[in-house]
């Protein structure tokens, strides 16, 4: 029936992985690679992150798009701070397509609070800003396989795992105290996503329609990461300028 095949469908709502093929080879020398082009007198910015950073991606793309901002990606996965992603490679990059905001993004624990505060703090001296998204929920189990299983009543809906907005922010403890423990810079803002994916006090697994959020436990499908367009419209539209310590945006 066709809520069964919207929840099948998951496997394939996603994006080609990283850059894809032909970008890395037309630009080999470059770290990053370019997924939408800045329109003349319009800002550039680089998306820096692990594969959680790439499933947001072409929402990403399209809202620049719409933007006319300049978007990159690096090239390779790249958790701030983690396996040799080094704010030295980041900042170099960002140097060589002048770079004007640079977007973090990692699962939850992969986003290191003291890379985010010295990057922003070094890429100050650039006159370039960093916006934070928050890492998004993840689960323990698989969930398009959870719903399917529920869907055909070979797992107890009870079984399905829920998760509180207050667990969820719980899991952001150490991001969080992080920040307000080290003093953030005035080119930092964080971008919250809990009142998007956990606004009614339980996260989410679909949408309205029943579509899977998620393709994997933690992956975000485009139908989830579309969710999210808003703070990606207003990353483009609104880049940092306030001097204060740590700028939230209004969902928070």
């Amino acid at each position: 029936d066709a809520p069964t095949l919207t929840i099948l469908d998951a496997r394939l709502d996603r994006g080609i992985y990283g850059c894809g093929k032909l970008p890395r080879l037309a630009d080999s020398v470059s770290a990053s690679c370019e997924l939408a082009a800045r329109q003349p007198g319009h800002a550039a910015f680089l998306l820096v992150g692990d594969s959680h950073a790439d499933s947001l991606k072409e929402t990403m793309r399209e809202e620049a798009a719409r933007a006319g901002v300049g978007l990159r990606l690096m090239k390779e996965n790249c958790a701030l701070g983690v396996n040799g992603c080094t704010i030295g490679a980041v900042l170099a990059d960002a140097d060589r397509h002048g770079i004007t905001t640079i977007i973090l993004h990692a699962a939850p624990g992969m986003m290191k609070p003291e890379a985010a505060v010295a990057l922003a703090k070094a890429a100050s001296d650039r006159l370039i800003s960093v916006e934070l998204v928050e890492p998004v929920p993840i689960w323990n189990s698989h969930v398009p396989q959870m719903l399917y299983l529920a869907r055909m009543s070979a797992l107890p809906l009870a079984s399905v795992p829920v998760q509180s907005e207050h667990s969820y922010q719980d899991s952001l403890r150490t991001l969080s105290d992080g920040l307000a423990r080290l003093g953030a810079p005035p080119n930092l803002r964080l971008h919250p996503v809990g009142p998007i994916f956990c606004g009614t006090g339980q996260c989410l697994l679909t949408d309205a329609a029943g579509k899977p959020l998620y393709f994997d436990s933690n992956h975000l499908t485009l139908t989830g990461a579309r969710m999210l367009s808003s703070v990606f419209g207003r990353i483009f539209s609104e880049p940092s300028k306030s001097p204060s310590a740590l700028l939230y945006t209004e969902e928070h």
